[in-house]
């Protein structure tokens, strides 16, 4: 895949991407992709506020966009999904 960075330039990735059977096949890959990732544990450390648990995936470099967190916490407020947030 080629496109445009921030930089300026084109850069060429080649990348594997994995293929699931159903959507909870993949949505339990990604919780465990972060989980077992320590680099995602401050996140972790959130898991009572999803706002801060967005800004923690963004620090700790989980997303290209440095935008992402507020963009996340925007999607999150506008179509009210932390209703469906369960707190361990």
């Amino acid at each position: 895949m080629t496109g445009p960075c921030g930089s300026g330039k084109t850069v060429y990735v080649d990348a594997k991407f994995r293929a699931y059977n159903t959507p909870q096949e993949s949505f339990t890959d990604h919780g465990n992709f972060l989980r077992n990732n320590s680099r995602y544990a401050p996140a972790f450390k959130c898991t009572d506020n999803p706002d801060q648990f967005a800004k923690e995936l963004q620090k700790a470099g989980y997303a290209t966009d440095p935008n992402y967190a507020k963009t996340l916490i925007s999607i999150m407020n506008q179509y009210k999904l932390k209703q469906f947030d369960a707190y361990a």
